[in-house]
């Protein structure tokens, strides 16, 4: 056989060994070479993963991944999307590892992906189109949607659930959705009004159409016609119901906890001559929770009353602090939807701080001995009346007003003899907020 034959044959069979070793990747030395930089990239993304820089580590565990592909990165890569807050991409990549697995473990791994998916609670926003409508979750009234401003916010936890609004004259509707992987949901909902009744049945023109259907002579059916207009009333078009125009009442204020703060004018009286009643800035902090009840409302609260007293005496004045704290109940009676008006009774401490062993709150001038010996604080019990008026301006803030309050506290021995009372007459403004 030729040389040159048995050369270009030779050339043949080494091109076809080439391009299988190249179409199949079974290189020895890139086969080595690529495995070795695989397990060197892992490393360096193991050491970022310690360090919490999971967003670098993801990159250098799916370079090794494509380096040399091993269940071990796709197992990171999950692990650190999830400490990054993101779910969803971590619940994919564990189903890729997932599918890497013995059959064995991979039906056990199954537990953990489904508690990914399902195991954080969600964030729903509900708004509706027109607002005020009752939202109810699996059945469980949640709220209402509002009329303008930010949607209603609630938490689900994660799975399938059923979202329905329900509004006077308006149909229901209802939604089942998927809550997964903590990701919040916004839910908007168009409600259609209910169609009004069908117009009346009109007997008199159907008694004209038939009396038309038996075509009598022409004259004596214009002469029947003008009878009948004359007798029958004008029938004017039924009015039309303008459901989606006409607002909804606004929804009432839930139960929940309340603050409020109130400032204004306070007299002082003692029932004592030679003691003048004072005038001064009593301010209070209140706070406690409300239970609504349609019109009703019955709130429970602690409050904090801070007044100066002018403590006048002939050679020296000297300042003194009333700081009262009241415990009570009240009601409220609501006349509108944002406007109420209320009544409540406290009873409490009431302490004097600053006062003056001299001072005549405890002792009789004319005598030359002190009738009690104070160290700077005294406590008595505070009896207190209130009346108060609310208007809710804008979601749970309320302008308060308190034309009459009265803290009355009787008469004990430690006080001098010519003071009967403790009686302090006060007008305030405030605002409050409800949760």
């Amino acid at each position: 056989m030729p040389m040159s034959s048995i050369s270009r044959r030779g050339a043949w069979i080494r091109r076809a060994v080439l391009v299988i070793l190249l179409a199949s990747g079974l290189s020895p030395v890139a086969n080595a070479r690529g495995q070795q930089e695989a397990v060197q990239v892992y490393q360096q993304g193991m050491e970022l993963y310690r360090k919490g820089s999971y967003r670098q580590a993801i990159e250098l565990f799916k370079r090794s991944h494509a380096l040399g592909p091993h269940r071990n990165n796709l197992y990171y890569v999950a692990e650190s999307y999830r400490r990054l807050g993101n779910l969803r991409r971590s619940h994919e990549h564990y189903g890729r590892y997932a599918e890497m697995l013995p059959p064995g473990r991979r039906q056990a791994f199954q537990n953990k992906l489904e508690k990914l998916r399902v195991g954080s609670p969600c964030l729903l926003s509900i708004a509706s189109q027109p607002g005020g409508a009752v939202v109810r979750v699996d059945g469980v009234n949640r709220g209402m949607t509002p009329l303008e401003g930010s949607p209603l916010q609630i938490r689900v936890p994660g799975g399938s659930h059923e979202v329905s609004l329900s509004l006077a004259d308006h149909e229901p509707t209802s939604r089942r959705i998927e809550a997964e992987f903590g990701e919040a949901q916004a839910l908007g909902f168009a409600l259609r009004p209910i169609p009004g009744p069908a117009p009346a049945s009109q007997p008199q023109a159907e008694q004209l159409a038939s009396r038309t259907a038996r075509a009598p002579e022409p004259h004596t059916r214009a002469v029947e016609q003008a009878r009948l207009a004359r007798s029958t009333p004008a029938i004017e078009p039924p009015a039309v119901v303008q459901h989606a125009t006409t607002p909804a009442p606004a929804p009432a204020p839930a139960s929940g906890m309340f603050v409020d703060l109130l400032a204004g004018p306070v007299i002082q009286d003692y029932g004592d001559d030679r003691l003048e009643t004072s005038v001064g800035v009593e301010l209070g902090l209140r706070a406690g929770y409300l239970w609504r009840w349609r019109r009703l409302g019955l709130h429970l609260g602690l409050a904090v009353l801070c007044a100066p007293v002018d403590d006048k005496l002939e050679a020296e004045e000297t300042a003194s602090l009333f700081l009262s704290l009241l415990g009570g109940a009240g009601l409220r009676l609501y006349v509108h939807e944002s406007i109420w008006a209320g009544l409540s009774l406290s009873l409490g401490p009431s302490l004097l701080l600053g006062a003056s062993k001299s001072s005549v709150l405890f002792q009789d001038p004319g005598r030359p001995n002190p009738v009690a010996e104070v160290s700077g604080v005294f406590a008595m019990l505070a009896l207190r009346p209130e009346l108060a008026l609310g208007w809710r301006v804008h979601r749970g803030l309320t302008l308060l007003l308190s034309p009459l309050a009265v803290d009355w506290s009787p008469r004990i021995e430690e006080l001098g003899p010519g003071i009967t009372r403790v009686l302090r007459y006060q007008v305030s403004l405030g605002v409050g907020w409800q949760w």
